[in-house]
């Protein structure tokens, strides 16, 4: 890691870049922009190359941010590209002095930053002057990144590597493999779907290979993976809707314990398929993305969702499609349709890598308490939506199971999607993608075990005024 606030637009020359020892180049300009002409990425490109000088690569989340000719320049130096967190100056002068710190050492933590990138901090912090809270500022940077175990010094890239084909057809197989475990679920069994399936995978990796597109036959092949691996650990625990609820507390939280662990466990199978997949340097500098994530977030649910209420495999008596077209709609059902609706928006909206919607100031300000007390912060659709769902579904009786059973089973499937989609920022270490998982299920388990215990002393309440009145 190193602090290297240098930047200058293309025009150093080798004797300057010798003179001055520089080891990184970051462009700038008045019209945002890494060269001036962009018929010269392939010289620019060449004369980092014959300069051993990396190429800092900007991180942004406004599309309106992104310099024109990053993402070629950094296509072309894969082996060479750092990546930099910068703040603007704009939105620096709106920050206080502890936010600053802490948003560079998250980003030096969870995000491959390799380039801090410290513009001058105008402000005064406690008794300290302007120039004063900067030194304190480097200090504290300094030590943090310290304390995580990493060390200050000039900016590394990654060695330069690439996936072995065989190993990768190997881990390809999973994707089909799951889909047509699911098929025969559900009582479509061939042997002829096997081999078209598997076919069709061989085929499409051979297609990129030869196309010299391999990146981009992978991601098809990791999108579907994820996908499937996201509904079968729905499917997983469909036998959890239908057991009858235990008598005991003991034996019901150790119910919703292995729904947890089923579920979870099929979600990371998932997960280890895209990794091991799409790691390779221009996903983890983020040069190229899952380009699948909203998919991989919206498609499960709504697929878990259609399963639920049109099949038998959750003890349901299911309608057809057109019985439930022309069926009549409540008032009621109405209202909860445009709930569902307003929320559906304001997930879709919420979800990706560079969100429609802005978090609100209180958002931010729960994301960084649990990320100073966490150390790695959970996501919020796994602690509080999926997995508190997943330990309450074996407490519910059968008659409040299917009532309200097609809401857990979306709540399960967005749960287990987000699992999949925590390991799909490949730019993060995939140690701070298992804490961040680790502590979802720790904080969800427990907001689902005081549901757990809520709930069966409202039963309790509910059927012994029965009782009474009776």
């Amino acid at each position: 890691m190193s602090i290297t606030p240098m930047g200058g637009h293309l025009g150093f020359s080798s004797h300057d870049a010798i003179r001055q020892k520089v080891t990184t180049a970051i462009f700038f300009g008045l019209r945002n922009e890494v060269l001036g002409y962009p018929d010269h990425l392939d010289d620019a490109a060449a004369a980092l190359q014959r300069l051993g000088v990396n190429y800092g690569a900007i991180e942004t989340y406004d599309a309106s941010q992104i310099q024109k000719g990053n993402e070629g320049l950094a296509q072309r130096l894969p082996s060479q590209t750092v990546r930099v967190q910068a703040i603007s100056k704009t939105e620096l002068d709106k920050l206080d002095f502890h936010t600053v710190v802490a948003r560079y050492l998250l980003g030096v933590r969870e995000r491959n930053i390799r380039v801090v990138y410290l513009r001058p901090y105008t402000h005064t912090e406690g008794n300290l002057t302007a120039e004063g809270a900067n030194v304190e500022m480097v200090r504290q940077i300094a030590d943090g990144i310290r304390a995580t175990g990493l060390r200050l010094g000039r900016a590394t890239p990654f060695r330069p590597f690439g996936p072995n084909p065989l190993l990768v057809f190997i881990i390809s197989l999973a994707a089909p493999a799951v889909v047509l475990l699911l098929l025969e679920t559900f009582g479509i069994k061939s042997r002829r779907w096997w081999l078209v399936a598997f076919g069709l995978d061989a085929l499409i990796l051979l297609a990129g290979y030869l196309a010299h597109h391999d990146l981009l036959a992978r991601k098809i092949i990791a999108l579907c993976a994820a996908l499937s691996f996201a509904v079968a650990a729905l499917v997983a625990v469909a036998g959890h809707f239908i057991v009858p609820p235990k008598a005991s507390i003991g034996s019901t939280l150790r119910a919703g314990l292995r729904t947890v662990a089923i579920a979870i466990g099929v979600a990371l199978g998932g997960a280890l398929i895209v990794v091991g997949l799409l790691s390779v340097p221009l996903t983890m500098l983020e040069i190229e993305h899952f380009s699948g994530v909203k998919a991989v977030l919206v498609v499960p649910p709504l697929v878990g969702l259609a399963l639920y209420l049109y099949t038998s495999r959750f003890g349901n008596n299911p309608e057809g499609v057109m019985q439930s077209a022309n069926a009549p709609v409540r008032v009621y059902q109405l209202a909860v349709g445009i709930v569902l609706l307003a929320a559906a928006y304001l997930y879709v909206s919420r979800s990706g890598n560079q969100s429609d919607v802005a978090p609100s100031a209180f958002e931010l300000s729960l994301r960084s308490g649990l990320t100073t007390v966490l150390g790695v912060r959970p996501r919020f659709k796994e602690f509080l939506v999926g997995i508190p769902l997943m330990m309450l579904l074996p407490a519910l009786t059968l008659a409040h199971r299917r009532a309200v059973g097609w809401l857990f089973a979306l709540g399960i499937s967005i749960g287990s999607a987000d699992v999949i989609d925590t390991f799909s920022h490949l730019h993060s270490p995939l140690w701070v993608c298992v804490v961040r998982v680790l502590n979802g299920v720790l904080a969800g388990v427990a907001i689902g075990a005081l549901l757990v215990l809520a709930y069966r002393r409202i039963v309790r309440f509910t059927r012994a005024r029965s009782a009474l009145s009776a």
